[in-house]
């Protein structure tokens, strides 16, 4: 992540507080330490009083990212589907939501992953139940 450039990364406690997976975590928690990674905090009454609105219909990690998005002008990086694209979409518009695999083509576009990295990547994703409509990043590059 830090190799993508004109790019910074931020996860909020709300969405580090959803990650059950302990090799996830670790993963997470070492960028976290190596500074690819920040932590960022709701700082205004305003965010706070967005992150309330969309609790009423989205669980606490993506409603915590959509309010610190649109207040603070970010992107987002989420693969969810249904009320969360849907609010996400309106609320920050289409092209400040970005993809896992947008995210794996800017960082084989960065050179801090091959094509071959990425597509090992893409496999084990598969056998994970997340799938991309390709077989291979080279088909979207």
């Amino acid at each position: 992540l830090a190799k993508v450039p004109g790019t910074r990364f931020v996860v909020c406690a709300e969405v580090l507080g959803e990650l059950t997976d302990p090799a996830q975590s670790a993963g997470v928690h070492a960028c976290i330490a190596n500074g690819a990674l920040s932590v960022v905090a709701f700082e205004t009454t305003a965010e706070l009083a967005t992150y309330a609105a969309h609790r009423r219909i989205m669980g606490q990690g993506e409603a915590a990212a959509l309010a610190l998005a649109e207040h603070r002008g970010l992107a987002i990086a989420s693969d969810e589907k249904r009320v969360f694209r849907r609010e996400a979409t309106a609320r920050l518009g289409a092209d400040r939501i970005v993809t896992t695999a947008d995210m794996f083509v800017a960082c084989i576009r960065a050179g801090a992953i091959s094509i071959e990295g990425a597509d090992d990547a893409l496999r084990t994703l598969t056998a994970n139940r997340f799938t991309l409509p390709f077989a291979s990043f080279r088909d979207v590059l």
